[in-house]
């Protein structure tokens, strides 16, 4: 595939064109809100592949995802929300094909301009995670034209026809459920979860400038929307979050608290969409990785800031909000382990400098706490590594569709530890000369120049580079940390 343009260049300059091309022949804008019927049934459609999809156990999403297909053909024009739902769990399985087939029918012109938002959204997350830059710059643009022309062509709301519920089928009678007014959908919302979606792909192709400034027009396109509390955006105040992490120095006290802060209220919204499920399942299924990605991302401002206590109690909220979503053996619960295998490894470097200076000897032995902490740290990589795909085992070359500066980072950091474990000097050393063979062998090392030894301990123990891990695609943003300054 060829190189593709910058992000900022390729989304930017074409949206000023994208107001002239909605028209009502290019843009369907179905604004009409579907009757309380079959709103009823796309919510309790929608909650039972959530349900299933909690419960991490195949055979239920797969019953889930049937039940699905063969509902969504009675609901016409009201099955976007059940699209979603199936393209996620798919997703969630990592049958990608499978998603996109969905997604491709989500975004049609015959569904609402929220499904299709959050359509093109969920495809761009698909081409992060394939590393497809040029796909998911095509679905940001795409999010950004069907945010635009529904502003610019939202018809007069239409007076609903009601239809009497004792002529329809007794079948639909029993799971109906008592009528809910479903939440008008607000332009300026939309407009922020298409520019937010923009702002993601050039954060996560390392684009920071770019990621600024589309979220500096997604704010401002907040501030007047008329939408109740932080729900329907939850997914961009998260992106909005690690753009602000990535591009601050967060040795300055004011910025760690305020960053918090926003993780925190990324991580609040999130948790507040799946009381949404029935009323706006579009936006509940956009939130449901998102408290997890956000607490972590505060866990991971902690380890860069050596905030190493506060770091394992972050990820330990993560890990429980990261099982929530789908079991205890997903890789984003892998992603979590590998983050707090840092932190102990982080410690057990600090036990070793502080043993060694009390003894006056650089060469000691690592004993004590330093060395409870490296062989925790050991058993947290292997088995995070283990989740994502990539066993630790020498020898045994693993695809596992993550992005390959995470794997060698990990590798190299496992070496790191066994450098400090008696008698796995050599295994040490082979894991550190894998890492520096992988380091720039994959597709998304190109993003940046740095040396693999950036994102390691040095003697002083600190780390010149922290990568910074997207929980929902498994990217890596690599992070300058105060000290290359």
């Amino acid at each position: 595939m060829s190189a593709a343009p910058p992000l900022s260049h390729a989304i930017t300059k074409q949206w000023p064109g994208a107001v002239a091309a909605c028209d009502a022949r290019r843009f369907s804008v179905d604004t009409t809100i579907p009757d309380y019927i079959s709103t009823g049934i796309v919510g309790e459609m929608v909650e039972y592949g959530y349900t299933s999809m909690k419960s991490g156990e195949f055979q239920k999403i797969d019953e889930a995802i049937s039940a699905m297909e063969h509902g969504k053909d009675i609901l016409g024009s009201g099955a976007g929300p059940v699209l979603l739902m199936i393209a996620k769990l798919h997703e969630d399985l990592g049958r990608h094909d499978k998603a996109v087939e969905m997604l491709n029918e989500a975004v049609g012109e015959q569904y609402g301009a929220d499904v299709r938002v959050a359509g093109h959204g969920a495809l761009a997350q698909l081409c992060l995670k394939e590393n497809e830059a040029e796909g998911a710059v095509q679905q940001a643009q795409a999010a950004a034209q069907v945010a635009l022309a529904f502003q610019e062509l939202k018809p007069e709301p239409q007076e609903e026809a009601q239809i009497d519920p004792n002529v329809l089928p007794f079948s639909i009678q029993e799971i109906m459920p008592e009528q809910q007014e479903e939440a008008q959908i607000d332009p300026n919302a939309l407009l922020v979860q298409a520019y937010s979606i923009a702002g993601r792909v050039q954060l996560l192709f390392n684009e920071f400038e770019g990621a600024s400034e589309m979220f500096g027009v997604a704010t401002s396109r907040w501030v007047e929307s008329t939408a109740e509390g932080d729900a329907v955006v939850a997914p961009g105040l998260c992106d909005s979050a690690m753009t602000l992490h990535a591009t601050t120095d967060l040795t300055d006290d004011a910025n760690f608290k305020a960053l918090g802060w926003v993780y925190n209220r990324a991580a609040n919204a999130a948790a507040a969409t799946e009381s949404l499920l029935k009323t706006n399942p579009v936006v509940a299924i956009s939130g449901i990785e998102v408290e997890a990605a956000a607490l972590f991302g505060s866990a991971q401002a902690c380890v860069r800031t050596g905030r190493l206590q506060e770091a394992e109690q972050q990820l330990t909220l993560a890990m429980t909000a990261a099982e929530a979503i789908s079991g205890p053996q997903h890789k984003r619960v892998g992603l979590v382990l590998l983050v707090l295998a840092d932190v102990y490894a982080r410690r057990a470097g600090k036990g070793r400098q502080s043993l060694q200076e009390q003894l006056g000897d650089k060469e000691t032995p690592l004993v004590a706490d330093g060395g409870g902490n490296f062989m925790l740290a050991e058993g947290l990589y292997q088995r995070g590594m283990k989740l994502v795909g990539a066993p630790l085992t020498l020898g045994v070359e693993e695809n596992p569709g993550m992005d390959p500066t995470l794997i060698a980072i990990v590798r190299a950091r496992f070496g790191q530890v066994l450098m400090h474990t008696s008698g796995r000097e050599r295994e040490a050393e082979e894991w550190m000369r894998v890492a520096r063979d992988g380091w720039k062998s994959g597709g998304y090392p190109v993003l940046h120049d740095y040396p693999l030894d950036a994102v390691l301990e040095g003697a002083d123990g600190n780390v010149l580079v922290e990568p910074l891990i997207d929980l929902r695609t498994g990217r890596v943003v690599l992070v300058q940390t105060s000290q290359t300054d």
